[in-house]
């Protein structure tokens, strides 16, 4: 049996947000994290799925939006690896713990 996959109908779908913690808003697509904003020494902070720096923001919407735009060029398809150091640094440093 063979599958066909017409990559031309591979729709995206909305980044969802939610803050988990004061400061901290994590994205997610599909039920898959999509990135994160920190705020942090008085800027927002905005991170891609793998936990890279995408830059420093004035304002929550400026950085969900790169993050957003981060997310859309991402590949679908890319392999699923565990949590982002960036989000688990920050949750653990959060917590009291040591970071990684």
């Amino acid at each position: 049996m063979t599958l066909e996959h017409d990559d031309a109908q591979v729709v995206d779908a909305p980044v969802s947000w939610t803050a988990p913690e004061t400061d901290l808003w994590v994205a997610s697509r599909s039920g898959e994290y999509a990135g994160m904003v920190e705020f942090h020494d008085g800027h927002f902070v905005a991170r891609d799925s793998t936990g890279n720096e995408i830059g420093f923001f004035s304002s929550i919407p400026a950085a969900q939006a790169a993050v957003d735009a981060a997310a859309a060029t991402s590949s679908p398809r890319a392999t699923r690896s565990s949590r982002p150091t960036g989000i688990a640094r920050v949750l653990r440093s959060r917590q009291g713990g040591a970071t990684l």
